[in-house]
C-alpha cells in the first residue's frame, strides 16, 4: 500500500460511480447541513437552552449520519470491488442496519478519546497522530470483518503495522481535501447569508469530498490486508 496506489484505485471507483456516491452523500449531508446551520445560528442567540439543545442535536446527528454514510460507502466499495451492480438506497439501508450499532459505538468512543486528548494540548499530539493512523482503517475492519469491539484496536494495529507514515499522509491528505472543499464552498456562497452559507458549504463538502475520503480509507484497508484485487484490475 502506498498513497499512489490508494489514490489510483479510489479514482477508478469514483470515476465509475461518482453520481451514485454524490447522491448517497447528499441525502445525508443536505439535512445535516441544515442542522449545523441552525446550531450555528442558535450559538449567536442569548438563549442558553436553545444553544445547548441545538448543539447537542447537530453533534449527535453528525455522528449518526456520518457513521451510516461511511458504512454505506464501505459496502458499496465492496460491491464495486467484486464487480457487482451497486445496490439501491432501499437495499443499502437494509444492508447497513446490522453494522450500524457497532459503527456508532466505535465513532462515539473515538470522538470521546480525541476530545479528551485534545484537552491536553500539545502534550497529546503524538497520541493523536498515532490514533489518527489507526482510526482511518477502523471502520472497514468493523464493517467488513465484523470484528468484536474489544479486538478493534489490536486488529487495526496488526493491519497498519509498518505503514505508519503512509497512513499518516493519507489521513493528512484527507483533512486537507475536506478543508479546501469547505473553503471553496464558503467562497462560492459568500454573497449569501451566514445561515445559508453554512448550510450549502456543509452539504457541498458532504456531496463532493466525503465519499472519496471514505473510499480512500476502505481502499487502504483492502491494500493493507492484501485481499483480492478489484474487478477492474
Amino acid at each position: 500500500m502506498t498513497i499512489g496506489t490508494v489514490l489510483t484505485e479510489v479514482y477508478e471507483y469514483y470515476r465509475r460511480s461518482w453520481r451514485e456516491y454524490a447522491l448517497l452523500s447528499g441525502t445525508v449531508f443536505v439535512p445535516l447541513g441544515l442542522l449545523v446551520a441552525i446550531a450555528q445560528h442558535a450559538r449567536s442567540s442569548n438563549d442558553v437552552t436553545s444553544r445547548y439543545v441545538w448543539g447537542v442535536v447537530s453533534t449527535v446527528a453528525m455522528i449518526v449520519g456520518s457513521s451510516w454514510l461511511q458504512t454505506a460507502v464501505i459496502l458499496r466499495c465492496e460491491e464495486q470491488r467484486n464487480g457487482r451492480p451497486l445496490p439501491g438506497l432501499r437495499e443499502l439501508y437494509r444492508r447497513t442496519a446490522p453494522h450500524l450499532l457497532s459503527v456508532l459505538a466505535v465513532a462515539v468512543g473515538a470522538s470521546a478519546v480525541f476530545w479528551a486528548l485534545s484537552l491536553l494540548g500539545l502534550l497529546a499530539l503524538p497520541f493523536l497522530v498515532f490514533l489518527l493512523t489507526r482510526w482511518i482503517i477502523v471502520m472497514p475492519i468493523v464493517v467488513l470483518e465484523q470484528a468484536p469491539l474489544r479486538t478493534i484496536l489490536r486488529r487495526s494495529n496488526t493491519v497498519a503495522r509498518g505503514k505508519f507514515f503512509d497512513l499518516l499522509m493519507l489521513a493528512l491528505l484527507s483533512v486537507v481535501v475536506l478543508a479546501m472543499t469547505f473553503l471553496a464552498g464558503g467562497a462560492i456562497t459568500s454573497p449569501l447569508s451566514r445561515f445559508v452559507q453554512t448550510w450549502i458549504a456543509t452539504a457541498f463538502v458532504g456531496a463532493v469530498a466525503i465519499p472519496p475520503v471514505m473510499l480512500a480509507a476502505t481502499v487502504a484497508y483492502y491494500q493493507l490486508t492484501r485481499l483480492r484485487p478489484p474487478a477492474f484490475a
